[in-house]
Parts: C-alpha cells; structure tokens; sequence
C-alpha cells in the first residue's frame, strides 16, 4: 500500500519514450495522484479512456485506441499502462499485443476481482460483435504477458462492498479449485 516507483528506477515505465494511461470514466478521485506516485518517469504521459465495463471489449474500440497510439508517435519504446477491471486491462493488453506486432504493456488491476483474475494472466481478448450485440465473450484474443504487473491496494479503498464479495467469492473458487487438485 502506497507504493513508490515499484518497479525500480530502470524499470520499463521509467525508460519508455511514452506512457499512454488506459482506463475508463469510472476512476476513483485520487486515481492520478496514485499513478503518478507509482509511475512518475515516463516521458510524456497521454491518457486513452475507453467506454465502461464490456462496451470497451470490441475490435471497434482496439482499432480507435491503437490510431490513437499511432498519431501521438508511440513505438516499440513506449508502453502501455492498463489501470482498470478487467475489460480495460482485457483491452489494453490486446491493444499492446497487436500494435506495431506488440508493444510492452502494464497490468494495474483496480479491482479486487482484477487483482485476483483478469489483470494477471497475459490473457488478453474482445468480445465477438454482430449489429452491436455479443455473439461470444473473448472470442478474439492473445496471450501476451505484461512487461510488470502492479497491485495497488489503495486503489480497493473506493469500491462499493458488492466488489469486495465478487473478488472475495472468486479468491474462494481459486482456494478450493487448489485443495481439489491437491487432495
């Protein structure tokens, strides 16, 4: 909690020409200030928004995000920094594993949930679209792994309690899955 530069002074954030800032409308307050406290080198910082939660998941979104990327001259030295659920990190990720063939990327999962599951695993996917309805969830996707991946758990201090239980009841199904493979 309260990190400071976590990932050291040559880390990939600090050496990247530029840091695009992924995330969504739905930021707590002091969501800048964390993030500049965890990530303050970069050379130039540009924050991308997507839509909120599934409406960021689709090849519409990705294309937009990386012309994005592109007019502000991001290369195979910039990175990108995904800081959200799991649609963003989701999104980012897959955005970073297609841009110019794959860039590096950031996972800081801001919800408990993200934490546990979606910011953590190098899966990254798009929802299947027809006529703007979802023919099947993450159906377009790669693997592509984080360069780092940060859990801040201040960022957990702005969630509604019904986020806690989500994470809460999926950290459960991991600990039992364990002992059933275990015993």
């Amino acid at each position: 909690h309260g990190m400071r530069m976590p990932l050291g002074e040559h880390s990939i954030a600090s050496v990247a020409d530029k840091a695009c800032f992924v995330t969504d409308g739905n930021m707590p307050e002091n969501f800048s200030r964390i993030l500049e406290r965890i990530f303050p080198k970069p050379g130039k910082k540009l924050f991308y928004r997507l839509p909120r939660s599934e409406n960021a998941k689709n090849l519409a979104e990705i294309e937009k995000m990386c012309l994005f990327l592109y007019e502000n001259g991001f290369s195979q030295n910039s990175v990108i920094i995904a800081a959200g659920g799991g649609a963003i990190t989701d999104s980012a990720g897959f955005a970073a594993s297609v841009y110019m063939r794959g860039i590096r990327w950031i996972s800081v999962p801001t919800t408990f949930l993200g934490q546990i599951d979606a910011g953590i695993g190098g899966k990254t996917g798009v929802d299947l679209r027809l006529d703007g309805r979802i023919c099947g969830k993450n159906i377009i996707g790669t693997f592509w792994q984080p360069a780092a991946i940060v859990l801040e758990t201040e960022f957990l201090e702005s969630l509604p309690p019904e986020e806690l239980r989500s994470g809460a009841g999926e950290l459960a199904k991991y600990a039992i899955l364990m002992q059933t493979e275990e015993g």
